[in-house]
């Protein structure tokens, strides 16, 4: 998220949503509110990679009910990844979130973010095209390989 520093409260340590238009065109957000900007995991990645640890992406994904969006956004941020590790930074691995749509605690079964759809009355789980493309990304260890997946 874009933030603002503001000295009262939890935003003193934080910041605070700025969700000004002065930031560029272009913003785009997940159904819960949270801003996609693929460049930033770069940012943090690089931001982390001074402590001299390995780094691993524990949870990338976004909700949403656009399954092109979805992909695209998949896809810019397992480039930005991809530009992190040819930067020599120590990223061991990336886990999406999630597998399947599942129940959050704030918001219930209304969000959906998995790679796969889950029907909760009948629990049939359908592949996302984005699972498809976290799959060819990972069988050709490239993302390039699986641009065409994405476009489909």
């Amino acid at each position: 998220m874009v933030v603002r520093w503001q000295g009262r409260g939890r935003a003193a340590l934080f910041g605070r949503d700025c969700l000004d238009d002065h930031h560029g065109t272009g913003r785009r957000f997940a159904v819960t509110g949270a801003e996609i900007h693929a460049p930033g995991l770069l940012q943090v990645l690089e931001s982390y990679a001074s402590l001299g640890l390995p780094m691993m992406i524990t949870e990338n994904g976004l909700a949403t009910d656009d399954e092109a969006l979805r992909a695209v956004c998949l896809r810019e941020h397992l480039e930005a990844l991809g530009q992190a590790v040819a930067r020599g930074l120590d990223v061991r691995g990336y886990l999406h979130w999630t597998l399947m749509d599942n129940f959050e605690w704030a918001l219930g079964t209304t969000v959906r973010f998995g790679l796969a759809a889950n029907d909760f009355a009948t629990q049939a789980r359908t592949p996302r095209p984005a699972m498809t493309l976290l799959a060819e990304v990972a069988r050709a260890n490239a993302v390039a390989a699986a641009q065409e997946v994405a476009a489909e």
